[in-house]
């Protein structure tokens, strides 16, 4: 009885997989499973051993016994075949039709050493195991065939944690860059990047200058950018962003992490969601999938886990109204590692970030943490009727019609940033190093703006930053610096009335309106002040330097905790972005 490659087939009847055990217990004396020649006595379950050597190009045959399973995985785990196998069958499996042409688009595993979470992974691994051998009963006549049993499929999963084969970080369709600026060209598994590279059918990349120079690195920026006259920047800087997204999308299987991408209008027709495309089409050769923002935060955050689990290359949240931010979009940008559940289950699987995030939306504001994990964009077409504009070309079809050229082009800028040493030309940016040498620093190198100045833009943007901004200004106006206040006194002062103009002596108004609809706004509940509610936004924004100050609390189980507003006297002096050396009034 042997096993041979599988390229076809489906699952066999009970009847077929119960003649073969009964063949093979005839075969043996015990329930055991050996390599093809010996036996050996053990539990229950199937097993498979290599054959005797084979012939040059032949198939690779295994032998099944009934018996000993640990055994059997031990085998199948070893196979120096199994790892490639199961990528091959992946990436052979799945295909998407772009409209154009079919591009292979492997969703990823969590078996046999890949990181990358599916579902369904028991049927994917027996499939895997399936297409890497079919039992032969030639004995039988007609023969028939035997499928692995699941029981084989689920011990070896069982044994995560002690496979053999490399792990896999990623599934990338188009050649990109290394850290250390060599080329990843070659299909296949790379150790260097636990990147596996599966070439789209018909695509071609002219070759890359060894050690290409600055001139020739502006060249083909030059050429890139071509593609965006178009499109209505507002600035420079946002110019800056969209090819900031066009080359994080290319890198970043290589990337441990690289901040959102924003892209934002006043009107819609006016281009985002185009700008995303055009990253994508490069990146991947097909126009970008996007997604909605959930009507709640936990709706957003288990469709960015499904899209997590099935490691698209190129994340779109598209057309969002208002405020973006969220727990679980801060850790996609921000977090090379991250745990999501799977609905249904009580698992957590870890997954690893490889996805460009890009969100588009008409206003788009960023709101708390996300003012530093993304980058702005905006544009404005300054007419009622953006969508009735008439364009000169189309981008996407000028890409698909030499997609390898701009590759090779955003390549040959970042490799000419490498070449020349790498030099130092912005300052430092936290969460973000290596995006910010492989992306921001070429673009700074070459001339254009720092795209990472848009976060200033973001964070002045914040209403959470504006809400303390405003609280500081109203404290030190009302209240002493330095004194401990408590969440009551605190409202007390805000909601102080006084008499109005009016004649009616008995109608009062509010001393300090102001103060009083911050605080409503913050911790409002009913129409009035909420102290739980304050105390909790307190203790939040507590320890924050905004223009100089923040707010610092003693606990007092007692009398309750006591806030008071302090002057930061020594801040050090941190780099504001695109201006090494200059203090942020705000970090």
């Amino acid at each position: 009885m042997s096993l041979k490659p599988l390229h076809h087939g489906g699952l066999r009847s009970r009847i077929e997989i119960r003649e073969a055990r009964q063949h093979a217990e005839r075969k043996t004396t015990g329930h055991g499973l050996a390599p093809t020649g010996s036996r050996s006595g053990g539990g229950r379950g199937g097993a498979w051993s290599r054959a005797p050597a084979r012939a040059e190009g032949s198939a690779e045959a295994f032998e099944l016994i009934a018996g000993l399973r640990p055994e059997a995985v031990e085998g199948r785990d070893q196979s120096h075949h199994l790892g490639e196998v199961a990528v091959g069958f992946e990436v052979r499996g799945r295909g998407v039709a772009d409209g154009r042409e079919r591009v292979q688009r492997p969703r990823q595993c969590e078996a046999v050493g890949f990181r990358l979470g599916l579902e369904r992974r028991e049927d994917l691994l027996r499939g895997v195991l399936r297409g890497f051998g079919l039992c032969d009963l030639s004995h039988f006549r007609p023969p028939r065939t035997w499928q692995p049993p699941g029981r084989l499929t689920l011990t070896l999963l069982a044994r995560e944690g002690q496979w053999r084969v490399p792990p896999v970080a990623g599934i990338i369709t188009t050649p990109t860059l290394r850290p250390d600026g060599s080329l990843l060209t070659a299909a296949g598994y790379d150790p260097a990047t636990r990147l596996y590279l599966a070439h789209d059918p018909g695509f071609t990349m002219p070759d890359l200058m060894e050690r290409p120079d600055r001139n020739e690195a502006i060249a083909a920026l030059a050429f890139i950018e071509a593609l965006l006259v178009g499109f209505p920047f507002v600035g420079p800087v946002d110019r800056a962003v969209a090819l900031s997204g066009i080359l994080t999308a290319l890198v970043r299987g290589v990337l441990p992490t690289a901040p959102l991408h924003a892209i934002r209008a006043h009107s819609p027709g006016t281009g985002k969601s185009f700008l995303v495309d055009l990253a994508a089409v490069i990146a991947t050769g097909r126009r970008c999938p996007v997604i909605a923002a959930g009507k709640t935060e936990e709706e957003t955050e288990k469709r960015l886990g499904a899209l997590l689990r099935d490691a698209v290359p190129v994340v779109s949240i598209d057309n969002i109204n208002g405020e973006l931010g969220g727990d679980m979009l801060c850790q996609l940008t921000e977090r090379p590692l991250v745990r999501v559940r799977i609905l249904g289950k009580s698992e957590a699987p870890e997954l690893e970030c490889r996805s460009t995030t890009f969100a588009t939306g008409n206003n788009l504001v960023l709101a708390g943490d996300m003012t530093r994990r993304a980058v702005l964009c905006s544009l404005d077409a300054e007419m009622d009727r953006p969508e009735l504009r008439d364009f000169s070309f189309n981008p996407l079809d000028r890409v698909m019609a030499n997609r390898g050229a701009y590759v090779a082009a955003a390549l040959t800028v970042i490799r000419a940033y490498q070449v020349a040493g790498s030099p130092t030309v912005c300052g430092p940016l936290g969460s973000y190093e290596d995006w910010s040498a492989m992306v921001r620093s070429p673009l700074v190198w070459l001339g254009h703006d720092d795209p990472v100045v848009s976060m200033e833009t973001a964070r002045e943007e914040d209403p959470e930053l504006s809400a303390i901004r405003e609280l500081f200004e109203h404290w030190r106006a009302h209240l002493i610096l330095s004194d401990g206040y408590t969440t009551n006194s605190i409202t007390k002062t805000a909601c102080a009335k006084t008499a109005t103009s009016s004649l009616d002596f008995n109608q009062q108004g509010f001393l300090f309106p102001e103060f009083r609809d911050l605080l409503l706004r913050q911790a409002g509940e009913g129409g009035v002040v909420n102290s739980r509610r304050f105390g909790k936004w307190l203790s939040r924004i507590k320890g924050r330097v905004v223009d100089g100050h923040r707010i610092e609390m003693r606990e007092d189980g007692s009398h309750g905790n006591r806030f008071s507003l302090c002057r930061v006297s020594a801040a050090p002096a941190y780099a504001s972005p695109g201006r090494p050396g200059a203090a942020a009034s705000e970090f």
